[in-house]
């Protein structure tokens, strides 16, 4: 259901903040499936921009202490450490400390 909901959403209207970490997590890996696979529903440049917007907010509550969260770019495959590195790129030096720095729990 979740997942549904999700697909019905338009990318330029989402908002994670307003999801629970599990669920934050959940798109974060539906994001980067789209993006591997090619999906035509939405362009690179769409799901890229849709992850950066759960990576600012994952980072967000990894540093109020509220979540744990790793990326670790070397075990991706090749199309998802893309989005991953392209998104990363437009965080904030301090974004991207706080999520390359922390271990997943």
């Amino acid at each position: 259901m979740r997942y549904a909901e999700f697909i019905k959403t338009s990318l330029a209207k989402y908002n994670p903040k307003k999801l629970d970490n599990k669920v934050l997590a959940d798109d974060s890996r539906i994001l980067a499936a789209w993006y591997a696979s090619s999906i035509k529903k939405y362009s690179k440049e769409e799901i890229l921009d849709a992850m950066v917007k759960v990576l600012r907010e994952i980072a967000r509550r990894v540093k109020k202490g509220k979540m744990h969260w790793s990326i670790h770019l070397d075990k991706l495959k090749p199309s998802v450490r893309k989005l991953y590195t392209e998104a990363l790129k437009r965080l904030s030096r301090e974004e991207r400390e706080i999520l390359v720095n922390q271990r997943r729990e």
